[in-house]
């Protein structure tokens, strides 16, 4: 095993598995760990996608949870006061069972991946799959990204209970599979498609889009929020010039690739 980074690029064998999991962290910092994890991992060439097998743990972190995590996911310290903290034998376990041969799939992975690497817990031979980066993608006409806007966006009906590990994947799941039909329809509006058709195909497809920069067309937020990137780089591109300056002198682990790799086909 090595770490995360590396990891993602390794081609030992085939991957078997998808695993969909989420972590509720401390806080919303780098130094976060996690307080739960959950995952959901599936065979991909099970013609039924019942679930392999699931988790849904709970641990004392080795750091105080935040006011601001609490507000988000309610999982407070005197909740998990009596949880056991993540051993070796955890890390071993779920590296085992949910991180291995697999397309690991969350929203917002980097953030995911972090903690994990915070927590000392491996990936072996997997293959990192990003949703957010997936329904902006796919999504092009969606105004917000997260996971709950795009529930109501895909109208999606059923109950889900926000912030919860475990209630995120379910959502998380269910995106991912709409995502995947919606791929598929697109395609056969192209004249030469990227074929996505089977299960096999959307997967590598949609790790190419997470581990490739991504072009942002739209502006999300400040004065220019929804505006074209194209447009506002014919009528300010000093605006687009200080906002690259303003990315790159950022620490490199905050820095929004995307948007750098956006800028700069804009800005000379």
């Amino acid at each position: 095993m090595t770490n995360i980074e590396s990891q993602t690029e390794l081609q030992l064998q085939p991957q078997q598995f998808i695993t969909f999991f989420d972590t509720e962290t401390t806080s919303n910092k780098e130094d976060a760990h996690l307080c739960q994890i959950a995952c959901i991992q599936e065979y991909i060439h099970s013609t039924v996608q019942q679930p392999k097998q699931t988790l849904n743990k709970y641990y004392k972190p080795p750091a105080a949870i935040t006011f601001w995590a609490m507000a988000v996911h309610h999982i407070t310290n005197e909740l998990i006061s009596d949880y056991i903290s993540l051993t070796h034998e955890d890390r071993t376990y779920i590296t085992n069972n949910f991180f291995t041969d697999s397309y690991i799939i969350a929203h917002n992975i980097n953030f995911d991946l972090n903690i994990l690497n915070n927590d000392n817990i491996q990936l072996n031979n997997c293959k990192i799959i990003d949703t957010l980066k997936l329904a902006k993608d796919i999504l092009e006409d969606a105004e917000a990204y997260n996971l709950q806007y795009l529930r109501y966006f895909l109208w999606l009906n059923k109950e889900y209970t926000a912030h919860d590990a475990m209630w995120d994947i379910d959502l998380l799941k269910d995106i991912f599979y709409i995502l995947k039909d919606k791929k598929e329809k697109q395609d056969l509006l192209q004249e030469q498609p990227i074929l996505t058709t089977t299960l096999q195909e959307f997967l590598e497809y949609a790790h190419q889009v997470t581990i490739n920069p991504q072009l942002i067309k739209k502006f999300t937020f400040w004065k220019y929020n929804w505006r074209l990137i194209e447009d506002v780089a014919k009528y300010s591109p000093d605006y687009l010039e200080w906002l690259l300056r303003s990315e790159r002198s950022k620490p490199e682990s905050e820095q929004n690739k995307d948007m750098i790799f956006t800028l700069k086909k804009y800005v000379n």
